[in-house]
């Protein structure tokens, strides 16, 4: 029989007045986790987390542990059956089983098996970030579910393209979201609910028409005349500091975090005998390796006695960072607000590909999971890059 394992935990934020806590079993099948609420409130002083039982020999003690059997028994038996019939066997569907084919799985079954898989592979596969914002689609389901639709939870089966059209309109008309805010929330539910397929939770997926689509933003990003207005500028030491880092991210293309964690080992030699950044992107985790320019160089090498706790730049907490950079363009009248992402636009654009350099080369630099998300991220900037070329080939005879 293929590897199932159970184990148990006290929901503590569940507590009853009587200081009664829930205890839950935790079901794990070849990679595949889920929880269920085994029906038993106990005190926390009589668990055994060692043997998984009730200490004693009370009635309440007996009681429990006789039912923590009863689930046991059910886990196993099922399990063993489904495996015998060649159905595929995952954990969400063995809740499903000893739940009772009565019990339909639902959104809120969902959307927590699929979190739970997320938060058990962070720092893996993903990050607390991504985390962060499945939880928020999350919390809006259940916040539309309960207020628009005034029903807890909804059987899979029940989903349909209304439900999607419904909760768009609540997205706007409650929180005044704009598309590419439905579109996201749009694009995480569904994974969760195809994740749920994939598990063979439910037959089909449910939602058949609707569509909705991110709007292509404008790029921002700064230009030559701006970049020099910032290299140029005394602003004192604090925010001449901020600066330096901006422009390290200017001429790199470092996102935040891999700014912040920027150190010696990403400064490697390279095969032409030249300093060359070396990193992984935080998002993708794609590897990214990239010459370092002369003015990327300058920057460290004057931080390169300092040493801020083990980092190459005096990068400062993400929030006072934006702060300061607000202050900068206020100081050097640019109108473009300063953010560590419009550095690695500007990376993108005026630095390389407004300097002709190939959009495979720009999508490599800046650590890009595909080159679709590169030409779909700066399509608008795409025709100068093919007017620079073309006035090129207009001295062509």
């Amino acid at each position: 029989m293929q590897k199932v394992r159970l184990g148990y935990f006290l929901y503590s934020t569940k507590a009853t007045k009587q200081d009664q806590i829930p205890l839950y079993v935790k079901i794990r099948v070849n990679g595949t986790v889920t929880s269920l609420a085994t029906g038993c409130n106990i005190p926390f002083d009589l668990w055994d987390k060692n043997t998984k039982r009730l200490k004693g020999n009370s009635s309440i003690a007996v009681q429990a542990n006789n039912r923590l059997k009863l689930i046991e028994d059910e886990v196993y038996s099922h399990a063993f059956a489904l495996e015998r019939s060649g159905k595929i066997l995952t954990a969400q569907i063995l809740k499903v089983h000893v739940l009772g084919k009565n019990k339909k799985p639902t959104v809120r079954d969902s959307m927590h098996d699929y979190t739970s898989m997320i938060r058990s592979l962070i720092g893996n596969k993903y990050s607390s970030k991504t985390l962060e914002k499945y939880k928020q689609t999350q919390v809006r389901i259940i916040e539309f579910m309960e207020n628009e639709l005034k029903i807890q939870d909804l059987n899979l089966i029940s989903l349909n393209d209304s439900f999607l059209y419904d909760f768009e309109h609540f997205l706007r008309r409650v929180h005044h979201n704009n598309q590419n805010t439905c579109a996201k929330h749009f694009q995480r539910f569904t994974t969760m609910i195809r994740y749920s397929l994939q598990r063979g939770l439910i037959e089909k997926y449910p939602f058949a028409e609707y569509k909705i689509r991110p709007v292509q933003k404008e790029v921002t990003f700064l230009n030559n005349d701006e970049i020099d207005i910032l290299r140029n500028t005394d602003l004192g030491e604090t925010l001449n500091k901020v600066r330096d880092c901006f422009m390290f991210a200017i001429f790199t293309g470092l996102a935040y975090r891999e700014l912040a964690n920027l150190h010696s080992d990403h400064i490697v030699d390279g095969y032409d005998g030249e300093r060359w950044l070396k990193y992984r992107r935080q998002k993708t985790k794609k590897e990214v390796n990239i010459p370092l320019l002369p003015q990327a160089k300058e920057i460290l090498e004057r931080y390169n006695s300092n040493g801020f706790r083990g980092k190459l730049l005096p990068i400062i907490s993400n929030a006072k960072f934006n702060k300061h950079l607000k202050k900068i363009a206020e100081i050097c009248s640019i109108q473009t607000p300063l953010t560590v992402h419009i550095a690695r636009r500007t990376f993108a654009t005026t630095i390389l590909m407004l300097n002709n350099v190939p959009l495979e080369i720009i999508s490599q630099c800046l650590g890009h999971s595909e080159i679709s998300i590169t030409q779909k991220s700066y399509a608008r900037v795409i025709p100068t890059m093919l007017k620079n070329h073309f006035d090129r080939l207009k001295g062509v005879s």
